[in-house]
């Protein structure tokens, strides 16, 4: 989603627009986010962003249609983030 962010149209219409509007939303926190842990490491509070480290944005989405028996559901496999802040939504 950043820096280049694909057009809305390439998105299912069901949620192209709150996803730009979320991706937006996310990278303003981010940038907030960063301050506070610069300012935490003891370092000029732009030191992160001026790194560039809110500069990138990926979102990763999966779509699973209601299960007609989740009683037989087991879940996901175990799994770990390669990035620098990971954040899960539902």
């Amino acid at each position: 989603m950043a820096p280049n962010p694909p057009s809305p149209e390439e998105f299912p219409t069901a949620c192209s627009e709150i996803l730009m509007e979320f991706s937006d939303h996310i990278m303003k926190l981010g940038k907030s986010m960063f301050e506070l842990l610069s300012e935490g490491l003891g370092l000029n509070p732009s030191h992160l962003n001026d790194m560039d480290c809110a500069e990138g944005l990926s979102v990763l989405g999966h779509y699973y249609p209601v299960c007609p028996q989740p009683e037989l559901t087991i879940g996901i496999n175990k799994h770990s983030d390669n990035d620098f802040i990971s954040a899960f939504t539902r």
